[in-house]
């Protein structure tokens, strides 16, 4: 199951049985990814550009369950303002794009 949608549908019916929706506006989720956002900075706070690659298990793990805390917010965030997340990435991959092959005028 790789699928936005899917995953998307997995966390709202998650959200729901642990009756987490009435706290699920888009302030608090915002909020909320901020916060696992700095947690997932954390891991990589004063350490060296290439430190990654020397990182145990354990931590590259870690590093993984913060990231997965982002991509849950942000696709909670996404459901509750009913934005299509897929959609939007296109349109600003097109809109990077053509701003990037566009000459700038000043």
């Amino acid at each position: 199951m790789s699928d936005i949608h899917d995953l998307t549908s997995l966390i709202d019916q998650f959200s729901r049985k642990q009756g987490w929706t009435r706290f699920h506006y888009q302030k608090n989720l915002v909020m909320a990814l901020s916060v696992e956002v700095a947690e997932l900075v954390e891991h990589f706070q004063w350490e060296d550009p290439a430190a990654f690659d020397s990182f145990s298990t354990d931590r590259r793990e870690q590093i993984a369950m913060e990231a997965a805390d982002v991509a849950i917010y942000l696709l909670r965030f996404c459901s509750v303002s009913n934005i299509d997340l897929p959609d939007s990435i296109l349109k600003k991959l097109q809109k990077n794009s053509e701003r990037l092959e566009t000459p700038d005028k000043q």
